[in-house]
């Protein structure tokens, strides 16, 4: 049965979390949970959103809360409207040093604990192209520091159907009716690259009758013809 991680509880040990949504919120509702607890326990949590909306960070705690995390860098914000570099030029180093900068600065301020990192990932749409933000995806798998858990959210009505089914395969863990499970279709980096190049795997692939079931929302759907395997099912 896969691995159950509440996200009002503590996530560390690398773990890379997809989550599927189609409302705004279902989406503010999953990040203030995640967030909320983290930075009332003292943890440094980076936040990152498609434009400058800050609803969701007005929502995390009091006025005093949110001012003290600011001002302290507990709490970072980081949105699509300020760009790290040219689309086409980004490499997945620079990414990576972009993610190594944040943590080296939230950790200076709280020490080596815990580090929560979330958001939507349309976030990074508009600084990669898509074949490279699957690859980013895919190889952070491999550079996660330890205890620090990762928080992708995917916008439904945004993204196809194609693109989803390689986000699910991204990621060794998937927010299902809110709660985090081992996911049943994740690909490591050597098997996705190896799927990409058109070789076969012995792990399932999500087809698009998959998808609904695979949503955050609390409404989860099991008829048959829109099932995950049983050991998905179980574990919700």
């Amino acid at each position: 049965m896969p691995e159950r991680v509440s996200l009002g509880m503590h996530i560390g040990a690398s773990q890379h979390i997809c989550g599927l949504y189609q409302t705004a919120e279902e989406r503010d509702n999953t990040l203030i949970t995640y967030f909320r607890t983290a930075l009332r326990a003292g943890q440094a949590c980076f936040v990152g959103l498609d434009g400058a909306d800050t609803a969701v960070l007005r929502a995390l705690g009091t006025k005093r809360e949110i001012a003290d995390w600011t001002e302290s860098g507990q709490l970072q914000l980081r949105d699509s409207t300020t760009p790290i570099a040219p689309a086409d030029g980004i490499t997945f180093e620079d990414i990576q040093a972009v993610w190594s900068r944040t943590l080296s600065t939230g950790r200076s301020i709280h020490g080596a604990g815990p580090v929560r990192v979330g958001g939507e990932a349309a976030w990074w749409i508009s600084q990669l192209r898509e074949e490279r933000f699957l690859e980013y995806e895919s190889e952070m798998n491999r550079y996660l520091p330890e205890n620090v858990g990762m928080l992708c959210l995917y916008n439904l009505d945004r993204f196809g159907g194609e693109a989803i089914t390689e986000v699910v395969q991204t990621h060794p863990f998937l927010l299902v009716s809110g709660v985090a499970i081992t996911n049943p279709f994740y690909l490591t980096p050597a098997n996705y690259r190896a799927s990409r190049a058109g070789f076969a795997t012995d792990v399932p692939t999500p087809t698009q009758g998959d998808i609904p079931n695979l949503s955050i929302s609390e409404n989860v759907t099991t008829r048959e013809s829109q099932s995950v395997p049983q050991t998905a099912i179980n574990a919700v």
